[in-house]
């Protein structure tokens, strides 16, 4: 399957509210002022003989959350954080060293059938938040038993943009349909465990998702 893939460009700081949604062979490209709006994003470069980059997302001003399996066998790396590029030189980037003493894999972790494939990084400092930084905004109250089937979804991070690409070093993302459970269910390779705390994401309707370097890139 054909992957397409989103990403953010670069866009004067003074025409921002003059930023536009483009579509153009069902790629749409979101204009932002130099940083992320919209995605809150954060990266970890690891020190680890599988796994180079992880992505992640910010949940506090001290906490990110990741994929466990990007920390299984990491011994610490480092966390870029408040930009698009991972080439970037911009002096606000904000970038932590981060040792193994500062990761929280998820207790009952099976990375054999990615069941409860979570982890925390738990940060040196706070960070502070700006326009390129925030905190994603995770369900709480009634909507912990929804679903979410139906609604919109997005999917971001640093992989494969088509099936002949390699991983990218711009932030890249896509917006889908959240599937029902027992859909996500039949999407899941033989020996996976879908849970009812999953949250899939169609591809059918937009041709695009995410791909291989999406979670980690080896």
């Amino acid at each position: 399957m054909k992957i397409k893939r989103q990403k953010y460009q670069q866009y004067s700081a003074e025409n921002l509210n003059e930023a536009v949604h483009k579509v153009n062979e069902n790629i749409l490209t979101i204009y932002s002022a130099s940083k992320i709006y919209g995605v809150p994003r954060s990266t970890l470069k690891t020190k680890s003989k599988t796994i180079t980059l992880c992505g992640g997302s910010i949940v506090d001003m001290k906490v990110v959350l990741t994929a466990g399996h990007c920390l299984k066998n990491a011994n610490g790396g480092v966390i870029i954080i408040g930009t698009n590029d991972l080439l970037s030189n911009e002096t606000d980037v904000v970038r932590h060293y981060v040792d193994s003493s500062s990761f929280k894999v998820h207790p009952q972790f099976n990375i054999h059938v990615a069941y409860l494939d979570v982890a925390l990084i738990i940060l040196p400092e706070p960070l502070k938040f700006s326009n390129a930084i925030q905190s994603v905004k995770l369900p709480s109250g009634y909507l912990l038993d929804e679903s979410f089937a139906g609604e919109i979804g997005t999917v971001s991070g640093y992989g494969q943009y088509c099936d002949t690409c390699g991983s990218s070093n711009l932030l890249r993302f896509t917006q889908n349909r959240v599937m029902q459970n027992k859909e996500c269910g039949k999407s899941f390779e033989i020996g996976l465990i879908p849970s009812e705390n999953h949250v899939c994401l169609s591809t059918v309707e937009t041709n695009s998702g995410n791909c291989r370097g999406d979670s980690e890139t080896k």
